[in-house]
């Protein structure tokens, strides 16, 4: 990144440090974190983990995920299944029913405000 800038990585850090008041992994795993967000909306993800989905979208650790999702989404108590069964609901209660995105509602309009008012989560 600091070669497309044309800056020190140092003066980079600091710029992120001063600017969005956190340190660069913060800053990184901001980004992992809507990666992981992204993913487990897609109907792949039903075959998956939310933590294999978090080590697949760049995290190392299991507490390194739930650190920073706590800090970016502490509405949903900082539980990442929480964020998930808010955001999907079933299509039929059978175990295994395929799962659909969860209708418009505070939650979902939240979601997409944040994204598009470049906040980010």
């Amino acid at each position: 990144m600091t070669i497309c800038l044309s800056i020190a990585s140092h003066q980079l850090s600091q710029v992120i440090n001063d600017r969005l008041q956190k340190n660069f992994f913060d800053f990184v795993n901001g980004y992992r974190l809507k990666e992981v967000q992204t993913r487990l909306l897609a109907p792949e993800a039903e075959k998956l983990t939310i933590l294999a989905v978090a080590f697949d979208s760049g995290f190392s650790s299991k507490s390194s995920f739930n650190t920073i999702f706590k800090m970016e989404l502490p509405r949903f108590g900082g539980h990442p299944d929480t964020w998930v069964r808010r955001m999907f609901i079933p299509l039929s209660s059978s175990p295994g029913a395929r799962h659909s995105p969860a209708p418009r509602g505070p939650v979902r309009e939240a979601l997409d405000q944040e994204t598009s008012s470049g906040n980010g989560l």
